[in-house]
């Protein structure tokens, strides 16, 4: 997808993406510089940058989101036919409320300004 989209937008052709992709496999990979478990922790760190930026992106557009984990990511590897170079770890629901949820009229309970914070 990536290749694909950046072949269209930018004017890249595929076949010098597919290299770059290839030579950045094989230093994140299949080198000493990175381990899995390094790989795996900046990948969880660009995760909670890309959620961030998907929350925006669905308020900006008044869509609701809501970011999720605590799954069975090899379930969902499996539904999802995904390699193995995917390991879901997150994901973000995305959808618009049903306005005619009575759940949507409770008033909601708010503390006060005065008793979140503290001026100092």
């Amino acid at each position: 997808m990536f290749i694909k989209l950046n072949s269209q937008d930018f004017g890249i052709s595929k076949e010098h993406l597919i290299e770059h992709e290839k030579t950045v496999k094989s230093v994140m990979l299949n080198s000493n510089f990175m381990t899995k478990e390094k790989l795996f922790t900046i990948s969880n760190t660009n995760l909670g940058i890309a959620l961030g930026f998907g929350l925006a992106a669905c308020a900006e557009l008044k869509i609701d989101a809501c970011p999720m984990e605590g799954f069975d990511s090899q379930a969902v590897k499996k539904i999802l036919n995904l390699s193995d170079d995917f390991l879901p770890v997150a994901y973000l629901a995305i959808g618009y409320r049903d306005e005619s949820d009575d759940l949507l009229k409770v008033k909601k309970f708010r503390f006060s300004e005065e008793e979140i914070f503290k001026k100092i």
